[in-house]
């Protein structure tokens, strides 16, 4: 990787901002799809949650410079990386699977309340 350089305040408000917009479309969207049209399969919901963080994700990383520059060199503990990245997409996907079937029972707004308190723990978890 070289010598890491810091990344931009541009770059990481276009990563806050995605992040908003996508979780607020998508939860519109699960919504609208398992409730009004009774749609009845939240994995497939998950599936598309988990595709459209990945596309806005990697737009993020390979369409930006500062993207570029942090990406972890694949050469060096690739199995180790792999097996990291796993782990945590078999979780992350348990979650979205997990959420999307209560999507049915909640209205928009408390679903709304409960992840904006998700990102306000994870900015305290990360300061601390």
């Amino acid at each position: 990787m070289g010598e890491q350089h810091p990344v931009s305040k541009s770059f990481v408000y276009a990563c806050i901002c995605a992040w908003l917009a996508n979780s607020v479309v998508c939860v519109l969207l699960n919504k609208q799809v398992l409730f009004y049209m009774d749609f009845r399969f939240p994995t497939t919901l998950a599936a598309m949650h988990m595709a459209s963080a990945f596309l806005t994700a990697a737009l993020l990383i390979y369409a930006t410079p500062d993207g570029k520059q942090h990406l972890p060199p694949l050469n060096k503990a690739k199995r180790d990386f792999i097996m990291q990245l796993v782990g945590i997409a078999a979780l992350y996907g348990a979650v979205l699977v997990l959420a999307n079937a209560a999507f049915m029972y909640l209205s928009v707004p408390s679903i709304q309340m409960l992840k904006v308190r998700a990102r306000e723990r994870a900015v305290v978890s990360a300061c601390v």
